[in-house]
């Protein structure tokens, strides 16, 4: 039985899935299988794979149901220790099992063990990816990732009991999120581990596959729903977590156009502080000295909260006032202390 199941989703991945197969085959860690489902692919990658059947390589064929349901069928498959992720238009680094394994095995605690990794388009290395999480879960970790996917599917290592005990990726999570989903889960119960290295290569294409916002928005939206906004998450948390994500996330725009009309989830949001992304806003637009607009979306803030507006005038005008006057770093202070999160820079 190998010591770990490497899982590829396919689809329509022809330019991209050979290079992909090659990294796995070149690790320096001997004892995996290679388990590729092609979900329903309409380009030659079907004929790509077949020349690659092998005792170590199983290639599994599907209708289109999206990766969710591809990873899930390799993972049933699977007959290894560990289980580990990659895409088929990702690379990985020739040590990048061996020096996972040797963690795993070390501590048989650790549930999920996850790596930086490295940006990259056709030619050049784009930018190297740190995450937050330096040490073994904590809870701080856990409330961490509520707010933002910041593990990369590529890097992650996770056991077969934990995936049994937790369950695998979410099909209802179809825009790219459900691994996002499924690292929360496995946090909520099992420790966890980052290696501060890189050992794996994003390709950050033009085409991928969910490179929609708004698609993309609706899915973290209802990861949100489904673990943030839960009722056993402290309400600070929640606040804190809401305004990281929306703080981070380029398609904060679409998120709030397309959910700020449902009042149902107008009023959680009302709760955890969505008016002061639009404080934050009005705050960009004072240093940009677009004073009329700053107005705007501090009035749009102020029309999300049940409070005596009037209280929150001299704030604004505060901040008006040391925006003006101060340097930019004191204005990073300023802002962090009126969103009262210390520690926080909102602007870099």
């Amino acid at each position: 039985m190998p010591k770990v199941s490497v899982v590829i989703p396919a689809f329509n991945a022809a330019a991209t899935i050979l290079e992909s197969v090659k990294s796995v085959q070149e690790q320096t860690f001997r004892d995996w299988e290679l388990i590729i489902v092609d979900d329903g692919s309409t380009d030659e990658t079907s004929q790509l794979l077949q020349p690659l059947q092998e005792p170590k390589i199983k290639i599994l064929t599907q209708k289109n149901c999206g990766p969710p349901v591809a990873r899930n069928r390799a993972i049933e498959e699977a007959c290894g220790e560990y289980i580990a992720f990659i895409d088929a238009d990702d690379l990985w680094k020739p040590d990048k099992l061996a020096r996972q394994v040797t963690l795993m095995d070390q501590d048989n605690t650790i549930g999920l063990l996850h790596t930086d990794l490295e940006m990259f388009d056709e030619d050049p290395v784009l930018e190297t990816v740190t995450y937050y999480d330096r040490s073994p879960h904590t809870n701080e970790t856990y409330h961490r990732i509520l707010s933002g996917g910041f593990i990369g599917v590529l890097t992650v290592m996770v056991r077969r009991e934990v995936l049994d005990d937790v369950g695998l990726f979410d099909p209802e999570f179809l825009f790219g999120t459900e691994d996002w989903d499924l690292w929360i889960r496995i946090l909520r119960k099992h420790k966890s581990l980052h290696l501060p290295e890189s050992t794996a290569y994003y390709r950050s294409s033009p085409s991928g596959q969910f490179k929609n916002p708004e698609t993309k928005a609706k899915g973290e939206w209802k990861v949100i729903q489904k673990h943030l906004l839960r009722q056993e998450i402290p309400v600070e948390v929640q606040k804190q977590g809401l305004m990281l994500y929306l703080k981070r996330n380029p398609r904060k725009l679409e998120m709030i156009r397309v959910y700020l009309t449902s009042e149902d989830v107008r009023a959680t949001v009302q709760k955890l502080g969505l008016w002061l992304w639009y404080r934050e806003m009005s705050l960009v637009a004072i240093r940009q000295r677009a004073l009329y607009r700053a107005l705007k979306h501090y009035v749009q803030a102020i029309s999300l909260r049940s409070f005596d507006w009037y209280s929150y005038i001299w704030p604004f005008l505060y901040l008006v006032q040391k925006v003006s006057t101060k340097s930019r770093r004191e204005k990073h202070y300023v802002d962090c202390r009126m969103f009262g999160v210390d520690g926080i820079k909102y602007f870099d």
